[in-house]
């Protein structure tokens, strides 16, 4: 079948020693990040799966809204999705790419490649977020700690302005 020809590919480049399971899934560890990849027959799929980074709790609430907002028409999001699991705090990126008996193994191979490049940079733009709104949050409980008066009206602004990145 086309997906063990290309896992076998995989590992032939990275010497990974990866197995597909009997559901057709493999996972293997990139940056130390954990990295899932489904194969759906039925479909004709290839679902990629790649975690990017804890959020501080106190975060939550201020990136949650920005990383919806990437989402949006995956504009800014190069074709995966963003999502979130409030169990762990993970931040994770999924992509879903056409797989079939037709699909060529160095195509699939860059796809990957892309895939987890992305999920690079958006790991980088998420600790940056998370990092923002951490030092927010400290900066107004050291407001409130020493009596300073916050305008009202002011809400936080980060530096990522979703539609000019």
């Amino acid at each position: 079948m086309k997906r063990e020809e290309v896992i076998r590919k995989i590992n032939e480049v990275t010497g990974l020693g990866l197995e597909l399971s009997e559901k057709g899934s493999v996972n293997f560890i990139y940056n130390e990040r954990n990295v899932l990849m489904h194969f759906d027959a039925d479909l004709g799929t290839c679902i990629i799966y790649v975690e990017l980074t804890y959020l501080s709790p106190g975060a939550v609430s201020i990136v949650l809204p920005r990383l919806l907002e990437a989402n949006f028409l995956f504009s800014q999001t190069n074709g995966g999705a963003l999502s979130y699991l409030s169990a762990t705090n993970m931040v994770s990126m999924n992509f879903m790419f056409p797989f079939s008996e037709a699909t060529d193994s160095a195509d699939f191979i860059s796809t990957l490649n892309l895939a987890l490049s992305v999920a690079d940079e958006w790991t980088k733009k998420v600790n940056t977020m998370n990092d923002e709104a951490m030092q927010y949050r400290s900066k107004c409980l050291h407001n409130l700690i020493n009596g300073v008066e916050e305008n009202q009206s002011q809400t936080f602004v980060g530096t990522y302005n979703f539609m000019h990145l």
